[in-house]
């Protein structure tokens, strides 16, 4: 599949819905988290997710 025209956000859910149905529940954390919470005034070009099933 060519995610290369996915808008970030969109991608970002089609990981998390990939990853849970692997049985591995994340969350949005980092820049893009800052960017959709500040409405696009910070701009980033990853994606961070952290694994809340992680226990150390």
């Amino acid at each position: 599949m060519d995610f290369s025209n996915t808008p970030m956000v969109d991608l970002a859910g089609i990981i998390a819905n990939h990853l849970a149905d692997q049985g591995i529940d994340v969350v949005l954390v980092g820049g893009l988290a800052v960017e959709i919470y500040s409405l696009n005034l910070y701009f980033t070009k990853d994606i961070d997710m952290v694994n809340t099933n992680y226990y150390a």
